[in-house]
């Protein structure tokens, strides 16, 4: 009892200094009102209508029946409530088809930000970019129900469930948006943050079908017709291997401890398909012992397929859980599935030229890109997301560029700039702060409404001003 409420104590201490450090940050670093928004408001008769999509972890989850918000509380991320239970149920149905997993959650809205202090201070998250569009004389409204006198939008959605659902959600989202609009034929702009940004991808490319389950999926291009220019904000385009370290350990806040399981996130859908790319070769060999890092390749010269079931058991992935039958047909279906949702992006497909898009990637952080295959102490095998020994530092830093790769904390750079299409702005902004940077919104303001209020075109590709 006593050793529960010392941990309790120190939860809560740690939860407390870590409210000061951002708060003192916040006082610090704040940045101040910018002159774009307000040249935009000032300068732009007609708003074209703009779709706000958030990232994974973005949206605001209810349970449907008692209102009660389990996803995202203050509380949680502080330690002091005991964290959100947002695993699905493995059952028959669910194990039959991941998309048949269901519970009484639902999205209810954005996470613009997180009462630190209820009334004095809150954390920022979505409210920055909410507000850039505010700033620019646009009226804010929820895509279920948007009005006529609305132009600006946020997109919700159960970030947990699969993304072609979700794709499909914004499908109807876009015209339910359009239908308000006195013009018929006008185009929307999606501005679009990490996970959310793959599934405007999916949307742009089929619309919101399922081709999944196709032996052929050919891009129609029927979501780009709806689309006038979107802005993909550290969307990892080549997958992330975050999502393989949180599928495996789980994911938390260093002051709160873990916020999502392990088990819970394998439950969800759409972790498997952030998973790394197939196509993407991001796994080094260490296996032979002699300090020597190389892609791996076996002994039929195979890249390392991360997409197998049996590779997970190889490597111990599984624990005992999910190896029962329901869940291991769960995990092995939605694995299979989130191979063909990678496929499925990556068909060869040329947007209508009508359709503008920049990609924003972001610089000033070390951020994994190769996991590392090493055998453990028993002989077989593992796989590591830091160097797998301990060395000088002469040593030690002649691998560490193999590792670890310029971007975002989450996203690489080159996961986030690998859009042909796009426009490509780097950003010294982290993963969860690109869409509060204020240099990036003010790109962002330039890129899609700029050609309406300057005299110039601004081209972000070229680096110029034509």
């Amino acid at each position: 009892m006593f050793r529960m409420q010392d941990a309790l104590k120190d939860r809560i201490a740690a939860g407390l200094a870590a409210v000061l450090c951002i708060f003192a940050a916040g006082c610090v670093f704040s940045p101040g009102r910018r002159d774009m928004a307000r040249l935009a408001k000032n300068s732009i008769d007609k708003k074209p209508p703009v779709i706000l999509v958030p990232g994974i972890l973005g949206s605001i989850l209810a349970d449907r029946r008692s209102g009660h918000v389990e996803w995202l509380r203050a509380s949680q991320v502080f330690g002091i409530a005991p964290p959100p239970e947002l695993g699905f149920r493995i059952d028959s149905a669910a194990a039959e088809d991941p998309i048949n997993v269901k519970d009484d959650f639902v999205p209810v809205g954005i996470v613009e930000k997180i009462p630190v202090l209820p009334g004095i201070y809150s954390s920022d998250i979505y409210g920055p970019l909410i507000n850039t569009f505010r700033e620019m004389g646009y009226t804010v409204g929820d895509c279920d129900f948007p009005r006529s006198d609305e132009d600006a939008f946020v997109f919700h959605y159960d970030f947990r469930r699969d993304a072609v659902e979700s794709a499909g959600e914004l499908a109807r989202a876009v015209e339910r948006v359009r239908d308000t609009r006195s013009d018929p034929g006008e185009k929307v702009m999606i501005v679009a943050h990490s996970f959310g940004g793959l599934i405007v991808r999916y949307y742009l490319m089929y619309g919101g079908r399922d081709v999944l389950d196709k032996v052929y999926a050919e891009p129609t291009g029927e979501g780009a017709d709806n689309v006038s220019a979107v802005v993909f904000m550290g969307s990892p385009h080549h997958g992330s291997l975050a999502l393989l370290q949180f599928l495996l350990k789980g994911y938390g806040a260093f002051y709160s401890g873990q916020l999502i399981s392990s088990d819970e996130i394998r439950s969800m859908p759409s972790a498997y398909q952030l998973l790394p790319c197939p196509s993407v070769d991001c796994y080094l060999d260490y296996t032979n012992g002699d300090r020597e890092l190389k892609k791996y390749r076996d002994a039929s010269n195979h890249m390392f397929n991360i997409y197998d079931p049996a590779t997970w058991e190889q490597l111990g992935w599984l624990p005992r859980l999910w190896r029962e039958p329901n869940h291991r047909a769960y995990f092995e279906k939605s694995l299979a599935r989130a191979r063909r949702w990678w496929d499925a992006l990556e068909e060869d497909w040329t947007p209508p030229e009508h359709l503008r898009a920049l990609a924003v990637g972001g610089t000033s952080e070390r951020t994994l890109g190769r996991g590392v295959l090493c055998k453990n102490k028993s002989n077989g095998y593992e796989m590591r997301f830091q160097l797998p020994w301990s060395d000088p530092f002469d040593r030690e830093k002649e691998f560490q560029y193999k590792i670890f790769t310029p971007g975002d904390g989450r996203v690489t750079l080159e996961s986030a700039l690998d859009l042909p299409f796009a426009q490509r702005l780097a950003s010294i902004a982290l993963h969860d702060e690109v869409h509060q940077d204020p240099a990036v919104l003010d790109n962002i303001i330039l890129f899609l409404l700029g050609d309406a209020f300057l005299p110039y075109t601004y081209d972000l590709s070229s680096g110029s001003n034509d």
